[in-house]
């Protein structure tokens, strides 16, 4: 486990979301679609017996929570041991090319695993459901075909190979059924005892007819009701101890008590381990490396799903790119309330339509995706906020670029990149210090994305860059105590050298989390190097100060605002365990 993200909210208390994004490494003439495109072929189940545990999961969860004793039914029995035989079986079914095609099951079950494989490959088939090895033999048919038991996998393979595979399958103990055949027409029929339960045109099982809109509006929760602009927030006289109280919020504070509970080194491939750099990054057998991240903002999202959204994605492809990634890919979950209300409805379509095109301004494919719906109390009737969770993944070229986040020397110049703004929409310092929503969210102009993490990454490759940090929650503060902590370094900054469009109050200056913004480290000697890379892209940046010393200090010319040593930046840092007791 190397990546992830923790958010506390109110709105979470009776609907705790938990989101799982797994990556797996393969070669390309390897690579199986799960298609079935030859008539024929048979159906094969392998794997877990199907039981009653998970039925109608997928209906459970898209709908209220109620607290009912039928609820425990819709949840899976996972099984650890057998998944691992199931992966090692079938990854030697794979190497023998014993298989032609492969799909996990998952919500649904065999109700829409099997129409989603034949539809792929523009046929029908027979599903016998009666021939699926049981765990419960009173089973009904309507059971069968909803179980979503885990560690269940349906290979399609030829019929003159299942020989051969059974016996791969028998050498590792993973129980299997013969359940159905690949036929031409393009029709899927259900059986079950000889008896056809159901037959019906595979498209219409998997083309869901679209839905009507339901509503249009700009969604989000009610404290966007009650949002002030920056201006009506009262400047506070102590930002020293509002640091403090930010890098001591939930949100804001080392998540290690969490990611210490997990073995990160399983593989022996992790290369940056979490709190190392803003993205996990993960050794490749050809000599590259993976990063990995996860990133949500629902503060953001319940103000404005639109630019929320954006922002959610722009701040994933930072992190990427702050550990020498250039990102390749991202996937999403969608996690929203109840599609009914039209408040939702609309929040919905606004994130799906600035994931699309933030997406398609920069060239970033979504390759995947998943969404949750119906995440309401059935008791209170509210909602979650809206929480799109993005995970991407990008390529760090060789070993010199993987970059880490902690300032690594004294002396050495800091540099900001981008241009900082009056924008606390949505941002942790307009909540927690004020309780306010702090006005509207900030703008994400994608271009400026693209041209900010290009030239961070051209200098990285270049090795001018010995340390790199997305400012975004929190702002420039919590991003600067984080690089002193981890690297035991302090740093001198003065808010004057800051690139604005105008004048900016201190709290403001430190705690925005607006626009694009990078934190590099960089060698005295490349200072010229960065700045005409920065130059020749058109970019604000500025040197802010330096590092060293034992101490964060920011001034505003002579005007001292912060002196924090290390120590007390740690130990405000380090809360959550404090927070969460014994629980470990």
């Amino acid at each position: 486990t190397v990546a992830g993200e923790v958010e506390f909210d109110p709105s979470f208390e009776r609907n705790c979301l938990v989101d799982v994004a797994c990556i797996g490494l393969g070669r390309i003439e390897r690579l199986l679609v799960p298609r079935a495109d030859r008539p024929g072929s048979l159906l094969l189940l392998i794997g877990n017996h199907t039981g009653r545990d998970g039925i109608r999961g997928a209906a459970f969860a898209s709908r209220p929570l109620s607290g009912s004793e039928d609820d425990r039914y819709a949840v899976q029995v996972p099984d650890p041991f057998t998944e691992k035989l199931l992966i090692d079986a079938i990854t030697e079914l794979v190497d023998g090319g014993l298989v032609l095609a492969v799909k996990d099951l998952g919500a649904g079950g065999l109700a829409t695993a099997v129409p989603e494989i034949l539809h792929k490959g523009g046929t029908g088939g027979v599903l016998d459901l009666s021939a699926v090895h049981l765990r419960e033999p009173d089973m009904t048919p309507i059971e069968v075909l909803l179980s979503e038991s885990q560690e269940r996998m349906l290979l399609v393979v030829e019929r003159e190979l299942i020989g051969e595979v059974l016996r791969v399958l028998e050498r590792y103990e993973v129980p299997s059924s013969l359940i159905g055949e690949v036929t031409e027409g393009g029709r899927l029929r259900v059986l079950w005892r000889g008896e056809v339960l159901a037959d019906a045109p595979v498209w219409a099982l998997v083309d869901a007819p679209e839905a009507p809109p339901r509503g249009r509006g700009i969604g989000g929760e009610d404290d966007q009701k009650g949002a002030k602009v920056t201006a009506e927030l009262t400047e506070p006289e102590d930002l020293e101890e509002v640091l403090l109280r930010m890098l001591a919020s939930p949100n804001l504070c080392s998540k290690e008590w969490v990611y210490s509970q997990y073995d990160q080194e399983v593989g022996t491939r992790t290369v940056l381990r979490p709190g190392e750099g803003d993205a996990a990054v993960l050794a490749l057998p050809n000599g590259k490396f993976l990063a990995v991240k996860l990133d949500g903002d629902p503060k953001k999202c319940a103000l404005d799903p639109y630019l929320g959204a954006m922002n959610v994605v722009s701040e994933c492809r930072r992190n990427l790119t702050c550990v020498g990634a250039e990102t390749v890919a991202i996937v999403d979950h969608l996690q929203f309330g109840d599609p009914g209300d039209p408040e939702v409805y609309a929040s919905l379509e606004m994130t799906v339509r600035a994931i699309a095109d933030y997406c398609r301004a920069t060239g970033i494919p979504v390759v995947g995706g998943k969404v949750s719906l119906y995440n309401s109390d059935s008791v209170t009737g509210r909602n979650i906020k809206p929480t799109p969770v993005i995970g991407g993944i990008g390529i760090v070229e060789r070993p010199s670029m993987v970059t880490r986040v902690s300032f690594r020397r004294k002396g050495d110049p800091i540099v900001l990149v981008g241009s900082t703004c009056p924008e606390l929409g949505g941002s942790e310092y307009a909540e927690l210090i004020h309780g306010s929503a702090g006005g509207p969210v900030p703008p994400v102009d994608p271009d400026e994305d693209s041209r900010i993490c290009s030239a961070v990454l051209h200098l990285i490759s270049l090795g001018a860059v010995l340390a790199a940090h997305d400012s975004s929650r929190g702002g420039l503060g919590v991003a600067l105590a984080e690089m002193s902590i981890g690297g035991g370094i302090g740093a001198s900054i003065d808010l004057r050298r800051l690139r604005s469009d105008g004048p900016l109050r201190d709290d403001v200056a430190l705690f925005s989390e607006g626009r694009s913004r990078i934190i590099l480290e960089v060698r005295e000697e490349d200072l010229r190097l960065c700045g005409r890379v920065l130059d020749r892209q058109g970019l604000p940046w500025s040197v802010i100060g330096r590092t060293g010393g034992r101490s964060l200090t920011v001034t505003r010319g002579r005007k001292e605002l912060v002196d924090l040593s290390i120590g007390e930046l740690r130990r405000a840092w380090s809360s959550l365990e404090r927070l969460m007791g014994g629980w470990a």
